[in-house]
């Protein structure tokens, strides 16, 4: 499924233009636990997701492929690349949210808490890493168009940083999907005062 959204800020002379995917569905999805940082295994389906969507995009052309580094982003970047052959930019701002000691935990579980511990990354910080990836995409792509292999939590944080509105606001994107959206100039972070929550990855 794909999505598209453009922006158009006042002054500015480029546009930047971003094709960004969720990784394919993974056992560990399937399992209903936080993966966070750890790899993850695409499934079956997950790798049919992403082949589907490979075809979907096989007649555009981009400049450039950056990929989170975690195994089940970057193995959605790999059938993806069968047909453009691009050197796959590996970028660390793209992880999934890291989920600290609760790794691995249930979401059932993870949700029944009130107070996540120390060690599991603020919605907050997600947010900050948002706003720095769309700021290094714009400086270093600036005219361009690329794909962008990420994660539930943190493409939800681009893309409320790109819409300017909670990330709660901002629908949930499916494993395999795909949200296309231009933009001109670098973003201010605007930090969310809304309440934390478990959200896929």
């Amino acid at each position: 499924m794909l999505y598209f959204l453009f922006l158009h800020p006042l002054i500015h002379t480029q546009m930047l233009t971003i094709y960004l995917i969720r990784h394919g569905e993974t056992i560990e999805n399937c399992s209903g636990i936080l993966q966070g940082c750890t790899p993850g295994h695409l499934n079956k389906k997950g790798e049919e997701q992403i082949k589907a969507l490979s075809d979907r995009l096989e007649d555009l052309k981009f400049d450039a492929f950056v990929s989170s580094d975690l195994k089940r982003a970057l193995d959605s970047a790999a059938i993806i690349n069968k047909k453009f052959n691009l050197p796959i930019d590996l970028c660390p701002l793209l992880r999934e949210r890291d989920w600290g000691s609760l790794t691995g935990m249930s979401y059932t579980e993870a949700k029944k808490l009130d107070v996540f511990p120390d060690d599991v990354e603020t919605q907050e910080h997600g947010c900050a890493r948002a706003v720095e990836f769309l700021n290094t995409m714009i400086k270093k792509y600036d005219g361009k168009t690329i794909l962008a292999m990420g994660h539930g939590f943190i493409n939800r944080c681009i893309l409320s940083a790109v819409y300017g509105i909670q990330k709660s606001e901002v629908q949930r994107m499916d494993n395999g999907e795909c949200r296309i959206f231009s933009y001109e100039n670098t973003i201010e972070l605007s930090y969310s005062t809304e309440t934390d929550e478990v959200s896929a990855n």
